[in-house]
């Protein structure tokens, strides 16, 4: 799977955004395949089904957006690289676009939680 990467953009950058009030760390952005990406390398200790990494999807589509918020460069293709104890790996390469709405769905529901919170 690591072959299929290469143009390098950053490694282990911190990202963040101002419109989104959120930060992290990206593992990789660069060519997956031909295509500019964020990447994230995930362990397990057994292969995941696609409906179980949810998260790492909404992870992802957050980064290529702060990065998009820093550089102007978008990023559309989110891939997610599992190595599992099992010596297996698998790859899901998804659109950032299916999960856009999904991540500002949870960030209004984290905002509405943490600003009731901060008024009790």
């Amino acid at each position: 799977m690591l072959d299929k990467i290469n143009f390098i953009q950053c490694v282990e950058v911190p990202l963040w955004s101002k419109e989104y009030q959120i930060g992290g760390k990206v593992d990789t952005i660069g060519n997956y395949s031909n295509t500019l990406s964020v990447i994230d390398y995930k362990s397990s200790l057994k292969p995941k089904k696609r409906e179980y990494i949810q998260n790492y999807f909404l992870q992802t589509t957050a980064y290529s957006l702060m990065f998009e918020e820093r550089t102007r460069v978008s990023i559309d293709q989110i891939v997610i690289i599992v190595a599992d104890e099992t010596g297996g790996v698998e790859t899901f390469v998804e659109s950032r676009g299916n999960f856009v709405n999904e991540l500002m769905e949870c960030l209004a529901e984290y905002r509405q939680i943490t600003n009731s919170g901060a008024a009790n």
